[in-house]
């Protein structure tokens, strides 16, 4: 197919600029060279700061999911190589700032023995795949499944780091009070469901200068097919979004250019559905949201708590991480939520723990009830 040979041309135009590029540090992180569709060679989630020399480097966390370890070592990180702090984003990234270029490879080095990357953060790629944290539904843990497996598909894949523009996508569970499908490229809603887990799908959503809410494109997609859809998608917005203008090189322009029945047709040459998908949906009524209490600390399904932890702006230092991690362990949980709303959460905590973690992260200056 077309998209085919247009990734091939790139992937080969990609390998004959490479020594040219002067947008790129000194050192070698050639593994991690990625072209831009301007044509620039940048280093994968990493951004040259105002100071000549200094570095942002952000490293995705699919879902917004860190083990206790992972947190753990990389407060230990930000200590030795940046200016001490976490910045939390809205696709639940970490950024790491003031990274001198000496420390750069080594940096992005130690990152990957966490089993985390910077692959993908930045640049024309898809995106790290966020989930909602706003639900106490047990089959948030499904979704991360899902979130996983798509990662594994798409991130550090030269096919998919070579798009017009960024490509976003999203999951939420079917309870979520506060979901944003609709501002992703892509969006997928958990529908009520005994049986395989199955989503509501939105297209072609956006913020920027010129934003845009999803349409509805497919609905009861179940699991299996997910991957599918979403790598039809990526081919559909790599073969018509504009790359002679990166300002309108997002799929919200190709929806608006050819209309969400076209968009859809265009994504189902490249992707056969099952049966039961409904392939021309109709908006319903979305079941009811969870109810949280305003203290911060959340019931969850299957009887344990989650328990919110307000990050002013995202930012935490790297002492103030280790001793969340510290009070988490403690309690008996074994990760941490960050949330597209630069906050995180520490979920699957035991009623009788609450009452002492909620106390020690009050003294830390976390109170959940600021939440």
């Amino acid at each position: 197919m077309a998209a085919d040979k247009l990734i091939k041309e790139l992937i080969e135009q990609r390998r004959l600029m490479e020594p040219e590029v002067r947008h790129i540090p000194k050192t070698d992180l050639s593994k991690h060279r990625v072209l831009r569709s301007n044509g620039e060679v940048t280093i994968d989630g990493v951004y040259p700061e105002r100071e000549q020399g200094i570095y942002m480097v952000r490293v995705r966390v699919p879902g917004g999911v860190l083990t206790l370890r992972q947190a753990n070592a990389l407060a230990d990180l930000a200590a030795e190589y940046t200016n001490g702090e976490w910045h939390i984003d809205t696709r639940a990234n970490i950024e790491f700032h003031g990274v001198t270029e000496a420390k750069l490879v080594a940096f992005v080095e130690a990152i990957e023995t966490t089993g985390l990357t910077t692959r993908g953060a930045c640049g024309d790629t898809v995106r790290n795949i966020v989930t909602g944290s706003e639900t106490g539904s047990a089959g948030i843990a499904r979704i991360q499944r899902v979130v996983d497996g798509l990662t594994r598909q798409f991130a550090g894949k030269p096919e998919f780091e070579i798009l017009p523009r960024k490509f976003k996508v999203a999951f939420y569970a079917a309870d979520d009070r506060e979901p944003l499908h609709r501002i992703n490229d892509l969006g997928f809603v958990e529908e009520p469901s005994s049986g395989e887990l199955r989503f509501s799908v939105w297209v072609g959503g956006g913020l920027g200068r010129e934003p845009r809410l999803g349409d509805l494109l497919f609905k009861n997609v179940p699991e299996r097919s997910v991957a599918g859809l979403v790598a039809a998608t990526v081919l559909v917005h790599n073969e018509y979004s504009n790359r002679k203008n990166r300002a309108r090189a997002r799929l919200k322009f190709v929806l608006k250019d050819l209309g969400l029945d076209r968009v859809r047709k265009l994504i189902l040459e490249k992707w056969v559905p099952p049966t039961e998908v409904e392939q021309s949906p109709r908006l319903s009524l979305a079941p009811p949201a969870a109810r949280f209490s305003v203290d911060g600390v959340h019931a969850q399904e299957d009887g344990g708590f989650r328990v919110r932890v307000p990050i002013v702006a995202g930012d935490l230092t790297w002492q103030h991480a280790k001793a969340i991690v510290s009070v988490a362990e403690r309690a008996g949980a074994s990760r941490i939520d960050l949330s597209v709303r630069q906050n995180l959460s520490i979920p699957d905590v035991a009623p009788e723990q609450v009452p002492a973690l909620v106390a020690k992260l009050e003294a830390l200056g976390y109170p959940p009830s600021g939440w």
